[in-house]
Formats: structure tokens, C-alpha cells, sequence
């Protein structure tokens, strides 16, 4: 009879059936157990798509159903299983699972409740609890000086499937809109904890900044399967401004080509608007102007007949029906660089005679001075001629080495704009000068100013260090005042690492260290079996008196242990200096002892008010050096100090090497350094952005405050209204006339400000080139 029923409620489909009871004779078993109804992805429960929740038609059994090896999915692994209700059980994945995609798999013969066995399922497709399609939620555009660099990242409301989203074929881009952006050579990366998108264009393809980008994605999935909503161009896309470089190229050399009436322009950056189809040959509107003249023929303008790109974008080589010669002048105006960023036209250049030879070291002058202490050593090199700017800091181009390489990588880095490079080291490793070495320098890639790379490698065989020869001292030995067992040793200055911490450099009355470990560059602490006591004799090892410059004592050295430390420390001397230009600003802080690095390396940590402004120091380089006993906080450009005003700092929980905290450290200075005021601008008419010529861009002699720049700041002599003033960055201000100026009409700017608080004493005036 149970087995007819069976078979009815099988055919029938009758839902009273539901759980598999079909018949209660007694002695009869039961034949299938309770049915799986579905799965679920629960992403209520875990918003990453890595939980399932399997439901079945009866009550199962509790042990069955929380043997994760009784299930499966098609995409990773199942890590556990528990039953959350009698009739289902959330399965814990090792991967997102995809709705539309994943299976999930039950193994035969789980028992329900009341025993009876289950058939299984060798694939069920899965469900989720998000039906809700996704959305691009912003996108931003970002220009970079140079080539195949520029970016634009768009983040998603939701996690999303990550080869989905990289490939070329779900995306979109226009920059400005109604412009395609070509990716077929871009690279898409996707960042799964931002919910971020990164594209990276390539094959020559560039943003410009200031214009609109926008992006319409189709077919990628969020990880619940559900495709992304769909949008259009111009209507409800996600879209923004481009942001990024607002530098504007400059020129560095002009010169003859190598070919016959040829004149080779070469700007600092990669450039634009220089082929032959950009020249014109009078009035400068959608247009690159250049001029000859020959100092032969002095008075007559030659105009160009051809034109074009080379050495990677950053010159072009003009045709002219003439030769030039060195000694000619060359005007050049309407050029940008690939960001959109428009040159400021640069008139009668004199022409230099070219060089076809690429740059080499000055041998003799390369410098590497070892300072006592940490992170601070220098290394300079000298080149035989004026180099180019592009790529000098890529720490790849050199090699300077002894057993080892010294690694550039994190050094500060800075070119006096002319044949000098300078390397402050204070990377994180293989930073140290070694004073008794020799080393070899090395250097590829470098271009001369007229673009001519280095023809393999240039080299100096043989540098000499200079500088710090005085090797370290034991200073002082101390008990812990939190620690009963430990020593805390100082020494005159930083140890190297390894030597320091060597237990067998070290003895207490005769009696070995269990640890040793660096509190400070120098400070070690060492632990002893037993509690040391005052006037205990610590003796140190030569072969631990060894600094970072690898000077060597000669000698062991010993000293009485002394009582704890136990006074906070303190703020001793405050240092603030406004940087002229765009360097960045800097406050140096003194302390009265050896101090916990850690302390003071968190910027959050230290509060700065000037004025009635206080800001935390988030954003800014810290440089503690343990010779000077000194943190350097180098700030970014959010943080400007004003010449003259006052500034107090306070570091939160400042800690000495004992331990001791200073719940509130503070000091106060009065910002010194740059107080000189801005003195002259510079502008021209911008007709790529306006042909009307109603643009004007406008770069002072400094980086100004925006603040004092406002359209009501400008005037013009002619009366045009200055409707709009952007500020592109600290040194370029775009403005937009009512009318265009007549060829003797002047600007004015009342109140510039620069970024040190100077104000110019009277209105700066220019006549803007047309």
C-alpha cells in the first residue's frame, strides 16, 4: 500500500505529500525523505554572496544537515553548515556564489527528520535575496603628465564581478561627451574591498583637464547576478569633471634638426598640436603659431611649411624654406600638453646650436656624504650639460653600488633645473653611505636638455664617501621603570641594526641578556634573567659600537647602570617655515630626550593651530632622526603656513624610550621664511578655448592663494567685464571677458596673495599676448 501511494504522490504532485509521509501502516519504512525546495544566496545575511541558504520541504536532521561535506557548489568550497531552522541550513562558502551561474549540489541520502532518506540533487540553480541591479554610483577622471598614463575610476553601489567588469566590451567612455575614448589598449583593474574600477588608458589616448567624462556600462553583474542598470549618454550616465595636471609645458631648447631646414622645438613634457595640420600661418585662432626669424635676414618672418612629433611627444621638428642657424629667434605659441594644458607662448627664443651628444657624469663630482644618524645621507651627481626633466627620479635609471646597490627607492629627490640631481636617502632600506667603502655609479635613460638620451651608460668608476668618521660612544645605561628585568642602553648615536642588538655584545657584572631589541635608533633595551640593580657595571663590545656609516670603536666600553627615567618628556623648541613657491612647508619640532619613534609618527596624533585654525597633521611627511633628537613634518598643500603668524603644536601622548607619556606635549614658534611678495604676471589669449578670444590665462611669477583671486579682484583697462575666474591650480588663473581686449588693453589683480600670506603692495599689471 505505501508503495502505491509513493508512486501516486509522484505522478499527482499532490502537496499533501509535502514531507514524504505517505502512509502510516505500521512496519512499513518510508521510502524518499524530504525534498529540496531551493538555494538561496543570502546576501542580507553576508552582503559578500558567500552564504547560501538551503531550504528543503520537511524538518531534516540536525546532524546530517550540518556535515558540510553533504553539499556543494559549482565555484569554491563549502567551509561549514548550520541548520537555522528545522527545514534549512546556511552553508558558509570559500567564494562569492553568482545567481544565474553557480549549482548547488546535495549528496543522496541525507535523512529528514524522521529518518527517511533524501534523493539529492546534482545541480540546483541558486536564487538571491538582491534583485536590485546595480549602478555606477560616480566616476572620476584624472589626468597625469606624460604618456599612456592618464585615469578613470568609477565606483559601484555594490560588489561586483570582478571579470565582468574588466573587460574592454562593458564599457563605454566618452571625454568630452560625445567623444569615444578608444580602450582597446586601456588596462581595467577592479578593487573588490573599494567597490572601485581603475582604467588606465593606453595606445595614446588622453584625458583633458577641466572637461566632462562620462561612462555607460553594460552587461557586468553584481555578485548577486544582477546586470547593471542601464543609462545613456548625455541623460542620467554617471559623468564629472576631469581633474588632474594643470601644469602647462614649458619650452627647454630650440635648435637646428638634423635635416635639412629643420628647427627642433623640445618642451619638458609630451605635447600636442605641433603636426603640420595644427600649423597656421597668421592669426593664432585653432592653431599652433611659429615664427623665424634669421639673424641673417633680421625684420623678415619665415613661416613654417611643415611639421611634426618626435622623441616620444616631447619636441617637434618644424620645416621652414629656409635653414635656421644657431642665433636665430623662434617664436611658438598654441602648443598644450596632453592634458589640454595650453603653453605660454614663448617669442623670439634664440635658436642654440644642436647637440647630437647625450649627457654623461661629470666625473669627479659626485658627492656621498654620510651624516651621523638615520635616514639622512646624501647622495649627488653632476652631468657634463643641461639635462631634460623627464623621468630623472625613476630610482631604475641608477645604480649606485659597493657589495650592495643603494636603494633610492623612497629617497627624496629634487634637480636644480640644470645638470644637478640630488638624492636625500631616506628610504626605508639600504639607505646608509658607507664612509670606508668605494663605490661605482651608474646611470641610464637620462636625456639632455635637447632630448638626447645617454648612449648606453655612463659611469663613475670610482666615488669616495665623505662626511661622519667618529664612531658611536655608550652614553648611558638605565633601569626600566615599567620593566623590572630590562636595561635600557643609549649611545651617542644609531647603531646599526644587526651589531645592536647581538646578545653576546653585552654583559651585566658578567651575566648575558636573554633579548635585545631597538626602542630607538639609539636605544636598545636588554632583558636579564634577573632584576639589574643601580651602580651594576654594563659593559658593551666594540663590535656593537659600529653606526649606520659602519665606523667602528676600537674599543669595549662600560658604564654604571643608573635609576629610571621616570620625567615625561617634553616639547623643547618649535620650528616653522614657509617655502617659497610650492615646496612644501615644514615645522620641526625639538624634544627634551630620546623619545619613542612610534610616538610622534601618526598624524593624526599632532594637532597645529595658526592662527584660529587648527588641523591635525594628516597628509604630511614625518621624519624622525634620532642625531638631533628631531620630528620634520613636511606638509601638504591643504596645510599653509602664513610668514608671521603664530603656530602652536600639540602631540597626544608623546612617549620617551622609558615609557613615560606626556598626555598633551605643545610648543609654539612664529612662521618664518618666505615674506616676499608677488611681483609680476604673465598671461596670454587662449584661443583654444574660446575663439572669440574672451579666454585669457594668466600664471603669476609665484603659486597665489585662490581665496584672492575672485573676478572682483581683475580688471581691465579696455573695461571689459571679467564675468568668471578659474583657478586651475596655485599658478594658473583662467578668465573669461565680456570682450575680447584690444592689442594695447592690460589686466590688473589687485591683492595677490601668495602661498606664504605676502600680499603684493600695489595691483600687478600685464598686456596678455595675442
Amino acid at each position: 500500500m505505501a508503495h502505491v501511494a509513493a508512486l501516486l504522490c509522484s505522478i499527482l504532485l499532490l502537496t499533501a505529500c509535502s514531507g514524504g509521509s505517505v502512509d502510516d501502516t505500521p512496519g512499513e519504512p518510508p521510502l524518499v525523505g524530504a525534498a529540496l525546495v531551493g538555494a538561496t544566496q543570502d546576501r542580507d545575511f553576508d552582503p559578500s554572496g558567500a552564504t547560501l541558504v538551503v531550504e528543503f520541504d520537511g524538518a531534516m536532521n540536525t546532524e546530517d544537515m550540518e556535515t558540510a561535506s553533504h553539499f556543494g557548489v559549482t565555484s569554491g568550497a563549502v567551509l561549514s553548515a548550520v541548520q537555522i531552522e528545522p527545514s534549512k541550513v546556511r552553508l558558509t562558502l570559500s567564494a562569492p556564489v553568482l545567481p544565474g551561474e553557480t549549482l548547488v549540489i546535495v549528496e543522496p541520502g541525507m535523512r529528514d527528520a524522521q529518518g527517511r532518506a533524501s534523493e539529492g540533487t546534482t545541480g540546483r540553480a541558486i536564487t538571491s535575496t538582491d534583485v536590485d541591479p546595480p549602478v555606477a554610483a560616480r566616476i572620476a577622471g584624472v589626468t597625469v603628465s606624460g604618456l599612456n598614463n592618464d585615469q578613470a575610476t568609477v565606483e559601484f553601489d555594490d560588489l561586483m564581478v570582478a571579470p565582468d567588469v574588466v573587460r574592454v566590451d562593458s564599457w563605454n567612455l566618452e571625454s568630452p561627451v560625445g567623444s569615444p575614448v578608444d580602450l582597446s589598449r586601456a588596462i581595467i583593474e577592479y578593487d573588490e574591498a573599494a567597490r572601485r574600477a581603475t582604467i588606465t588608458l593606453g595606445g595614446g589616448q588622453n584625458l583633458t583637464t577641466g572637461a566632462e567624462i562620462s561612462a555607460v556600462l553594460t552587461t557586468m553583474r553584481d555578485v548577486g547576478g544582477n546586470t547593471i542598470a542601464s543609462t545613456s549618454f548625455g541623460s542620467d550616465a554617471v559623468s564629472s569633471l576631469v581633474i588632474g595636471d594643470t601644469v602647462a609645458p614649458r619650452l627647454l631648447s630650440v635648435f637646428p634638426g638634423e635635416a635639412a631646414n629643420t628647427l627642433r622645438f623640445v618642451f619638458d613634457e609630451p605635447v600636442q598640436f605641433v603636426r603640420t595640420t595644427d600649423l597656421i600661418s597668421s592669426t593664432p585662432i585653432h592653431g599652433t603659431r611659429v615664427e623665424l626669424v634669421q639673424a641673417s635676414a633680421p625684420g623678415v618672418t619665415q613661416q613654417p611649411i611643415a611639421s611634426s612629433s618626435v622623441i616620444d611627444k616631447l619636441g617637434a621638428e618644424v620645416t621652414f624654406s629656409v635653414a635656421p642657424q644657431a642665433g636665430d629667434l623662434a617664436t611658438i605659441a598654441g602648443v598644450a600638453d596632453l592634458a589640454g594644458n595650453v603653453m605660454l607662448p614663448v617669442l623670439e627664443a634664440v635658436v642654440e646650436a644642436r647637440d647630437p651628444i647625450g649627457p654623461g657624469l661629470f666625473v669627479g663630482s659626485t658627492e656621498l656624504i654620510a651624516y651621523e644618524g638615520e635616514r639622512n645621507d646624501v647622495f649627488r651627481m653632476t652631468f657634463d650639460k643641461p639635462l631634460h626633466p623627464d623621468g630623472l627620479f625613476l630610482d631604475y635609471r641608477y645604480g649606485l653600488l659597493e657589495y650592495f646597490f643603494v636603494n633610492t627607492l623612497g629617497a627624496k629627490a629634487s634637480f636644480d633645473g640644470d645638470r644637478e640631481i640630488t638624492f636625500l636617502l631616506r628610504g626605508p632600506i639600504d639607505h646608509e653611505i658607507l664612509v670606508n667603502s668605494r663605490y661605482l655609479l651608474a646611470v641610464v635613460g637620462n636625456r639632455s636638455r635637447q632630448g638626447v638620451p645617454i648612449e648606453t651608460t655612463t659611469y663613475e668608476y670610482v666615488v669616495t664617501p665623505t662626511g661622519d668618521t667618529t664612531p658611536p660612544s655608550l652614553t648611558a645605561a638605565r633601569l626600566s621603570p615599567t620593566s623590572p628585568n630590562l636595561v635600557l642602553v643609549e649611545f651617542s648615536e644609531a647603531l646599526g641594526e644587526a651589531e645592536a642588538v647581538a646578545l653576546t655584545g653585552y654583559a651585566l657584572d658578567g651575566a648575558a641578556p636573554t633579548s635585545a631589541s631597538l626602542v630607538s635608533p639609539r636605544v636598545v633595551a636588554l632583558d636579564f634573567p634577573s632584576a639589574p640593580v643601580l651602580g651594576q657595571t654594563l659593559t658593551v663590545q666594540a663590535s656593537v659600537l659600529r653606526d649606520r656609516a659602519r665606523n667602528q670603536a676600537s674599543a669595549l666600553a662600560s658604564v654604571a647602570v643608573q635609576g629610571a627615567d621616570t620625567v615625561p618628556p617634553s616639547i623643547t623648541g618649535v620650528s616653522a617655515t614657509a617655502k617659497p613657491g610650492t615646496e612644501a612647508d615644514e615645522i620641526v619640532l625639538q624634544f627634551s630626550e630620546l623619545i619613542d619613534p612610534d610616538s610622534v609618527l601618526d598624524p593624526a596624533s599632532i594637532l597645529v593651530t595658526v592662527g584660529s585654525s587648527t588641523a591635525t597633521l594628516e597628509g604630511a611627511e614625518l621624519i624622525y632622526q634620532s642625531s638631533g633628537n628631531t620630528l620634520t613634518a613636511e606638509l601638504p598643500d591643504s596645510l599653509l603656513l602664513p610668514f608671521g603668524e603664530a603656530l602652536n603644536v600639540e602631540v597626544a601622548d608623546l612617549r620617551d624610550v622609558a615609557g613615560n607619556v606626556a598626555t598633551a606635549a605643545s610648543g609654539a614658534a612664529t612662521v618664518a621664511g618666505d615674506h616676499a611678495e608677488p611681483s609680476s604676471l604673465a598671461a596670454f589669449v587662449n584661443y583654444r578655448e574660446s575663439t572669440a578670444g574672451t579666454v585669457i590665462e594668466v600664471t603669476p611669477n609665484e603659486p597665489l592663494r585662490a581665496a584672492a583671486t575672485g573676478a572682483g579682484a581683475w580688471s581691465a583697462s579696455g573695461g571689459q567685464g571679467v564675468l568668471e575666474v578659474m583657478a586651475l591650480g596655485f599658478d594658473r588663473f583662467r578668465l573669461t571677458l565680456s570682450a575680447p581686449l584690444a592689442p594695447n588693453d592690460t589686466l590688473s589683480l589687485n591683492g595677490a596673495t601668495d602661498l606664504a600670506g605676502n600680499t603684493a603692495s600695489g595691483a600687478l599689471t600685464v598686456d596678455p599676448v595675442e
